[in-house]
């Protein structure tokens, strides 16, 4: 893509090796640490976690995939992203959505 060709947010060069990736920001209840003989397991219910668009059903499923999001690029890579945030509009998230 030529700089600007995706809008003025692009700015990869235009024979850069390119990464495109579309994160969502999402709300999730995540399992901090598991059972331990009698306790429950500790649980935030309220859990903020960045993934990928195409990932997103698998994580809020399996809580072994709710992990730090972490990118790998080679050098004179361009990565371009699209955050979204999935959360609500509401006096907990401060009406940061």
């Amino acid at each position: 893509a030529k700089p600007g060709e995706n809008g003025r947010w692009s700015l990869c060069p235009e024979n850069a090796g390119r990464k495109y990736y579309n994160i969502h920001f999402i709300n999730t209840p995540i399992e901090m640490a598991g059972p331990q003989g009698k306790e429950d397991p500790v649980i935030d219910p309220y859990g903020l976690i960045y993934v990928l668009h195409e990932e997103e059903e698998e994580v809020r499923k399996n809580n072994d995939k709710k992990l730090p999001l972490v990118f790998r690029a080679n050098i004179y890579d361009c990565v371009d992203y699209t955050l979204t945030s999935e959360w609500l509009d509401d006096d907990f998230t401060n009406f940061q959505s």
